[in-house]
């Protein structure tokens, strides 16, 4: 560089203790890398008629291809970064000038630099896994699903235990779901075959944690849940990610941490309450005395997504007061009408039950799934006000002897 570039380095420097200097107000220390080495220059220096206007060339370190750039002595550091970007086109935040040299021989460097990033491993492997996907979107027969779960058990395998949440949230903010699923709706059999194998290998992976860990793997589920409601609301895959669903959070509840997060979510597991409640009231009220209840792991689900909504609606605000009738049309008016049809379901089952035990005897484990579920329509009645007293005036009027 010039000998100009040295003086006008020397004049910035003499203007150090100036107070109207703003060098230092925008970080320069970490702009110029290794700090420019300040030079003393008296006052008395300086001719009067010296221009204050400077001409500096800064060589880019890509290619050397040096930029003039003309400023003002008096300018910021902050004013010749945006000077640079009008003339390189590289924004200003990602700018790094670096000042190196002597004094008779001193130069600028400038750098654009990507800003570094924690877990490399974990950005490579997922940039690998849309890779393969978007190949086998457009059809690239030398790609297959093994190349997606062999990258998928690597990235389980690689996953350090205390950055489990880090890479999942990597793996959710690069929209990886999002293409398992795209690449799931194809119409190609090979690639519908392809995606559904590599998201319930994720699904089991998950499973596979211990409960600690499984809390960071509800964002990632739950996206799952809401991209295959829209897409294939009645394919196996969907119910598959349902049941995944309901074991996360049933692991995140009984834990007993993190629970808060239940509190954004109410709205969004609401439907699987309502789907599996719909299940639970068809096999209560079937005419066959032989179909029983629903199964133990049929009510084992719906308990499953109901403790975490339940807890979302009492926590909403600092002091729960029962809900009051008429109900609006959100999440709890919607509740209350599961509530009353598990309600009437559960009093035509259990008269159902009553008849079957009188004309056969004991029966003591259908006996047992109708306490589960009258457990679980007892919890819906605490919500509202009036409920407890509709159940117990359903086992008044009965008098079940369970």
């Amino acid at each position: 560089m010039t000998r100009r570039l040295t003086s006008s380095l020397s004049h910035r420097s003499s203007s150090s203790d100036n107070p109207k200097r703003k060098l230092d107000e925008n970080g320069v220390e970490n702009l110029l890398l290794p700090k420019m080495k300040r030079h003393e220059v008296s006052a008395e220096s300086s001719s009067g008629s010296e221009s204050t206007r400077l001409q500096i060339f800064v060589r880019m370190m890509s290619g050397g291809k040096t930029t003039v750039i003309h400023a003002d002595k008096n300018d910021t550091v902050e004013q010749l970064h945006h000077r640079m970007e009008l003339k390189t086109k590289i924004p200003a935040k990602e700018q790094r000038v670096i000042y190196k040299g002597k004094q008779q021989d001193s130069s600028l460097h400038l750098l654009g630099r990507m800003q570094s990033t924690e877990h490399p491993v974990a950005w490579r492997t997922v940039d690998d896994i849309m890779y393969a996907v978007f190949r086998m979107l457009r059809g690239d027969w030398f790609v297959s699903v093994n190349n997606i779960n062999d990258i998928l058990v690597t990235f389980f395998d690689t996953m350090p235990k205390k950055a489990t949440c880090e890479y999942l949230e990597i793996f959710l903010n690069s929209s990886v779901p999002a293409a398992l699923v795209m690449l799931f709706a194809s119409p190609l059999e090979t690639n519908k075959s392809g995606a559904k194998s590599s998201i319930k290998l994720f699904f089991a992976s998950c499973i596979d944690l211990p409960d600690h860990q499984q809390r960071c793997f509800l964002p990632v589920v739950l996206e799952f849940f809401r991209l295959l409601r829209k897409v294939c609301p009645r394919n196996k895959l969907y119910v598959s990610c349902r049941n995944t669903l309901g074991s996360v959070l049933e692991s995140v509840y009984s834990s007993g941490e993190s629970r808060s997060c239940f509190l954004s979510i109410g709205d969004e597991i609401f439907p699987c309450v309502r789907e599996l409640a719909k299940l639970m009231v068809k096999q209560l009220v079937d005419d066959d005395d032989d179909s029983g209840p629903p199964s133990p792991c049929y009510v084992q689900k719906v308990s499953s997504f109901w403790q975490p909504l339940r807890y979302s609606i009492q926590n909403q605000a600092e002091t729960f007061t029962l809900i009051a009738l008429p109900l609006q049309n959100n999440v709890q008016g919607k509740l209350y009408h599961i509530f009353e049809k598990l309600l009437n379901a559960m009093g035509k089952g259990m008269s159902r039950l009553e008849s079957i035990l009188a004309r056969r005897g004991a029966v003591s484990a259908k006996c047992s799934h109708y306490l589960a579920i009258l457990k679980i329509v007892s919890s819906m009645s605490e919500l509202y006000q009036g409920g407890k007293e509709r159940v117990a005036r359903l086992l008044i009027q009965g008098s079940y002897n369970l």
